[in-house]
């Protein structure tokens, strides 16, 4: 009894100290210096915490959900230097390119899209999916990871608390503040393709404010990506150039909080639109965010939590879609046409989303946490443009650019949600999660979404967890209002996909420096939303069960090695077969070694088994991967001066993600080895 009196006591006390220590962080509900204990009074690490499955901070093995905590000192330490390094070694994740104009996905446990709305991207616990697209993979897997001071990936659906498309998986990305940084940062770098990169970070604590700023600059232009055949049978290098520039200005003051954020990206265009290999595409991106807070405790077991904030895009992109001389051969009735002067259109369009959130969160009856949310947006498509020089509806030329039909429909989308959780504690050892979410949109009505999770601690080190949860992916403007295109078309009668995934866990501690867990899962996803004869529609059904497996020996903050594995049997259910292009094996093996007190060593091979094709797909499956990564990283003792030397894909492998549309031999091909090198130093 007096056990639980005290465990409930430190839990409760930690989770106010938590919270009300709002001058330490940008996520106020998650210091820099936040502690929290575990039942036996052992301090735990930051990367034991979690604050996204609950919007609060847990301890990661009692969190109702399947959950990965990455910290700013293991990023570090495995040589990453994008976010997209650091997820591809997430237990049941892989990126996959989706589009032969260069976009990836998120692959969570099997499951992808083209354009990766199926998984909600976060900075600073704000949604960065774009309206017209529905995801912020294109924005932010090559985000530079110098200002990165944690991340959650937390599996599973996510929509009981955030919404639309949290439906495979919410990728929390912390970034770090002026207490933090505490002074200056350089660091430049270059390497294969041409690569350049400069970041300057900057922060400090002055008596009650916190102020902290990030400039980061980065380019590559890596052209060596063999095509043997596009869209026309013509053979050569792919246009994967990038260049990328992030702003952010973060400032907090007592319960008061903002954050300004800028991103701009100029992107070649891989292969091409319609995968026709050309060498005058260039696609243009701009986004911006001001998210402005409040967060205090009202008594001492109330607390709130209020947000505005405003969002922009503006997309400015030239295609050329075909090069000079080609011809085109059409569906009828259109037939085939001849581009003699090529075929290019630029499409540009502007989007904002302005918002307003309001979290209250009530300790009651020492045993119970509930949480009340309310969520408004308003999402907006306007000025679509297409400059051409054919016409959008025929494909036909025009002998001349100049503006033509819209390539979009102006849209307006009204978003009113409701959201309520309970975290119940059952006893000593069992805790109850419950929750639900109610989302109106002006465009297509309601949806519901529920969660249930329970966390049941059976003996010291071993957790055990069942959890449901449900889901969906709200129809993009651009599958709502795409038209004047003959390839395809809008359909704003399409209805959410609905992912639901049931689970179960088990996490345990065998030692000090030993710990493990084994997940199976199973998710269905219903409405799917894909193009069928030329029009966007609510068509298919997909199943993914499977096996998750990881294991951890030795500490995080010192040597270790660590494996992951995942088995997913993927099936589409109407066509009653194995779903084309899902890796049934895939997982990292790596280690992390201090060599010598001032250099590390960090290595990780990743594996994907084969990818099968589509019924009446011809082509040779898509051969398994083994990719080898490497790096060394020197410093001196205080952490003022380091050098960092990495190669990703070691071995030089050649491997593809699938291409769906049949359109190329080899597919969508990545990267060969690339060398990195990198100088940094920081002061006060």
């Amino acid at each position: 009894m007096l056990k639980s009196t005290v465990r409930r006591i430190v839990i409760t006390l930690a989770f106010c100290f938590a919270c009300h220590s709002y001058a330490d962080d940008s996520v106020p509900s998650l210091p820099d210096d936040a502690t929290l204990w575990d039942d036996d009074g052992v301090l735990l690490d930051e990367e034991e915490m979690l604050y996204g499955a609950t919007k609060y901070i847990k301890h990661l093995y009692e969190a109702p959900a399947s959950a990965t905590v990455i910290t700013a000192q293991e990023i570090e330490k495995m040589g990453a230097f994008t976010l997209a390094d650091v997820l591809e070694r997430v237990p049941g994740l892989a990126i996959s390119r989706t589009t032969p104009y260069g976009k990836r996905s998120i692959v969570v446990r099997g499951a992808k899209n083209s354009e990766g709305d199926l998984v909600l991207f976060n900075i600073d616990n704000h949604a960065m999916d774009h309206a017209s697209t529905g995801s912020a993979a294109w924005q932010l897997l090559d985000m530079q990871v110098h200002n990165i001071k944690r991340i959650e990936v937390i599996r599973g659906p996510g929509s009981a608390l955030y919404g639309a498309n949290a439906a495979t998986a919410v990728i929390n990305i912390l970034t770090k503040n002026g207490n933090i940084i505490d002074g200056y940062e350089a660091r430049v770098s270059g390497g294969s393709f041409d690569k350049r990169e400069l970041s300057l970070l900057a922060g400090k604590r002055f008596d009650d404010w916190d102020i902290s700023a990030l400039v980061n600059y980065s380019k590559r232009n890596a052209s060596d990506t063999f095509i043997s055949s596009d869209l026309f049978g013509s053979s050569g290098y792919a246009d994967d150039k990038k260049e990328k520039t992030e702003l952010q200005f973060k400032v907090n003051r007592g319960p008061y909080y903002a954050n300004l954020y800028y991103n701009k990206q100029r992107n070649g265009s891989y292969i091409g639109a319609d995968s026709a290999l050309n060498d005058d595409s260039n696609l243009k991106s701009d986004q911006l965010f001001l998210m402005l807070s409040h967060d205090e405790f009202l008594t001492h077991d109330i607390h709130l939590r209020s947000t505005l904030h405003y969002d922009r895009w503006r997309v400015d992109f030239i295609y050329e879609i075909y090069p000079e001389g080609a011809t085109r051969a059409f569906p009828a009735p259109i037939g085939n046409v001849n581009y003699p002067d090529g075929a290019v259109t630029n499409l540009i369009s502007n989007n904002t989303n302005i918002g307003f959130e309001s979290q209250l969160d009530v300790k009651k009856w020492d045993n119970h946490t509930l949480t009340f949310g309310f969520v408004w947006q308003v999402k907006e498509l306007y000025e679509a443009k297409s400059i051409s020089n054919y016409n959008p509806a025929t494909f036909a030329p025009l002998g001349e650019t100049r503006e033509v039909a819209p390539w979009a429909s102006e849209a307006k989308r009204i978003i009113k949600a409701l959201y309520v959780q309970e975290v119940m504690e059952i006893g000593d050892d069992i805790e109850a999660t419950f929750g639900v979410r109610y989302d109106h949109y002006s465009d297509f009505g309601k949806t519901i979404n529920p969660r249930a999770a329970f966390v049941w601690q059976f003996s010291p080190g071993t957790y055990y967890k069942l959890l449901y949860g449900r889901a969906f992916k709200a129809p993009n403007f651009q599958e709502l209002f795409i038209k004047n295109n003959p390839v395809v078309a809008g359909n704003d009668k399409l209805e959410p996909s609905i992912i639901s995934t049931l689970e179960t866990s088990i996490n345990h501690k065998f030692a000090q420096n030993i710990s493990g867990g084994l997940t199976l899962f199973r998710t269905e996803i219903k409405d799917i939303i894909d193009v069928i004869a030329r029009k966007y529609k609510n068509s298919g059904e997909h199943k993914f069960q499977g096996i998750e497996a990881e294991l951890q020996i030795g500490s995080k903050r010192s040597d270790n090695i660590y494996t992951n594995y995942t088995y997913t049997d993927a099936e589409d259910v109407i066509a009653d077969s194995a779903l084309p292009g899902a890796a049934k094996h895939h997982g990292n093996i790596g280690f992390n070694i201090k060599l010598l007190p001032n250099l590390h060593w960090n290595a990780n091979l990743t594996y994907s088994s084969k990818l099968k094709r589509a019924p009446g797909d011809t082509r040779s499956d898509i051969s398994s991967s083994k990719i080898l990564d490497t790096a060394f990283i020197l410093s001196d003792t205080q952490d003022e001066l380091y050098l960092k030397t990495a190669i990703n894909n070691l071995t030089d492998e050649e491997y593809e993600s699938p291409d769906a549309t049949g359109a190329l031999m080899n597919d969508f091909p990545h990267l060969g080895r690339v060398f990195s090198l990198e100088a940094g130093i920081r002061f006060q």
